[in-house]
């Protein structure tokens, strides 16, 4: 049997994750999630903001985007931030932000596998599908708690 029981709430807003230690009798506890909060700076969180932005190139430089863990998906660009920072970038500049990815998974007039986010990003913005930014934020989840 697993050592900790996990719920993930993946919201269009913010992404939490709650556990349960089995061997301990301390409750359910929000898991702190680690996530760049200014470039260069990782601290945790209780909530992932459900966010990414997607620089332009050479907008930032990757050494101020390093995370505690190794590479998420290689399939993501690099550059792309995801959580406190991605909101405060995104908030400065327009046509970036990957924001309510899980509400695009419904959508009856979009393929949620393309790559349409940021919607209406120019053509210099990477993109992604609105399926593996939601995945990316569970990814994300993942690596934080390993």
């Amino acid at each position: 049997m697993p050592r900790f029981l996990i719920g993930i709430d993946l919201g269009t807003s913010n992404t939490v994750m709650a556990y349960a230690d089995r061997q301990q009798d301390e409750g359910i506890r929000i898991f702190e999630v680690e996530q760049l909060i200014a470039l260069g700076e990782v601290a945790p969180r209780p909530q992932l903001p459900s966010l990414r932005y997607h620089p332009a190139p050479g907008e930032l430089n990757r050494s101020d985007l390093g995370l505690p863990w190794a590479e998420i998906d290689p399939a993501v660009p690099a550059d792309a931030v995801v959580g406190v920072l991605a909101r405060e970038l995104g908030m400065q500049v327009p046509g970036h932000l990957v924001a309510s990815a899980k509400s695009w998974l419904s959508h009856r007039s979009v393929d949620r596998t393309a790559p349409i986010l940021p919607w209406g990003a120019g053509g210099e913005i990477a993109k992604i599908s609105p399926l593996a930014a939601s995945a990316g934020y569970l990814a994300h989840l993942r690596a934080a708690w390993n």
